[in-house]
């Protein structure tokens, strides 16, 4: 039954559209998480813009936020966010898109007013990736 599910999400697009999605999510908290630090302020500009993404999981949205930032806080600690950010914008294949993911991790950058180095630093990867 599942299979049968995934083949008839692949036809509809179901399954590119999430991975897009779940793609800007995770960039997302990569830029929530790159400072050291994840605020309220920061989650709440996220959950805004995830009320306006199609998300289509059966993971509800903030268990899997909450699991992305225990992952981005390992790949920060390992010296990975560069890699991160590149292969999570292999997976968003529509320009659309990819100029909502620059606009979301840019938003979520100021979102406590202050950019630092380090998120200044993965925007321009991102944007080196449109």
């Amino acid at each position: 039954m599942k299979f049968e599910q995934l083949l008839n999400h692949l036809d509809s697009g179901v399954c590119v559209d999430q991975l897009q999605t779940e793609s800007v999510v995770d960039l997302a908290v990569l830029l929530m998480s790159i400072d050291g630090e994840v605020c309220e302020k920061e989650l709440s500009v996220l959950n805004q813009w995830i009320e306006k993404l199609c998300w289509n999981s059966e993971i509800e949205s903030g268990l899997y936020i909450s699991n992305m930032i225990t992952h981005c806080k390992d790949v920060i600690a390992k010296g990975d966010a560069e890699h991160f950010i590149h292969h999570r914008m292999k997976h968003i294949v529509d320009a659309p898109i990819k100029e909502l993911a620059l606009r979301l991790t840019t938003q979520l950058a100021q979102a406590d007013g202050i950019v630092t180095e380090s998120e200044s630093n993965a925007l321009k990867v991102i944007e080196a990736e449109l």
